[in-house]
């Protein structure tokens, strides 16, 4: 079995980027991240928006999306800085973001 790949790439928050695939055409997206710090407790996830239609694995630093309908999607990839304290809390933040436009076709 023969994989294709469709790469996009990104730290920071750009502007809204557009793709074409194909149905059932992995889609993968690559998110930069620090290293977590030693020790534990500061780590990073990504989460892409659901949308129906689509199947998403997400990890860092490659996520991959894979889109059973056609049409036009707008997903967003965030990454999340996950900060646990001593205590027992958990801060989250927003380290980066980006909007990808994909239209998808048989």
């Amino acid at each position: 079995m023969i994989f294709l790949f469709l790469t996009a790439s990104f730290m920071g928050s750009y502007a809204e980027e557009a793709f074409s695939v194909r149905l059932n055409e992995p889609f993968r997206i690559h998110a930069d991240a620090p290293e977590p710090k030693t020790g534990g407790g500061d780590f990073y996830i990504v989460r892409i928006s659901p949308a129906d239609g689509m199947t998403a694995k997400e990890s860092i630093p490659d996520s991959t999306v894979i889109f059973s309908k056609t049409g036009i999607y707008r997903i967003t990839a965030t990454v999340m800085h996950m900060m646990k304290s001593s205590c027992g809390g958990m801060e989250t933040e927003v380290f980066s973001e980006k909007v990808f436009s994909i239209t998808v076709s048989e």
